[in-house]
């Protein structure tokens, strides 16, 4: 079967809110790319945590930070900082949260909406 050349503008792409996050998504065959934002203040533990039922988010992700800093502390305890221009993968066990009065954007790269909010 020929492959086909996709695009979707992820600015038309109606915004999923919980709490602090804001994401919009674009579908592009089986995968996706997710344009996040984190409201400062926002986190997986604080807004997502709730709805996910873990302790820590149990999913992997890939992006690229646009804008601000995001912070990452994984389940044993190691902490890193992303920032603007910053390509980054995070592993399955961790917490993420909005680093600073500004607002973090980043693109994601997965298999759809649940790789950000989980199923």
């Amino acid at each position: 079967m020929p492959q086909t050349l996709q695009k979707h503008p992820l600015s038309t792409s109606p915004p999923t809110n919980i709490g602090n996050i804001s994401l919009r998504t674009a579908s592009l065959s089986s995968l996706t790319a997710s344009h996040v934002t984190i409201a400062p203040g926002g986190s997986w533990s604080r807004d997502l945590k709730p709805k996910q039922g873990t302790d820590s988010c149990q999913k992997g992700h890939v992006g690229y930070m646009l804008k601000g800093e995001l912070g990452i502390k994984m389940d044993d305890g190691t902490e890193v900082v992303f920032n603007e221009g910053d390509v980054f993968v995070v592993p399955p066990g961790h917490d993420a949260w909005c680093v600073g009065g500004d607002e973090c954007v980043f693109v994601e790269f997965g298999r759809g909406a649940e790789d950000v909010f989980g199923k």
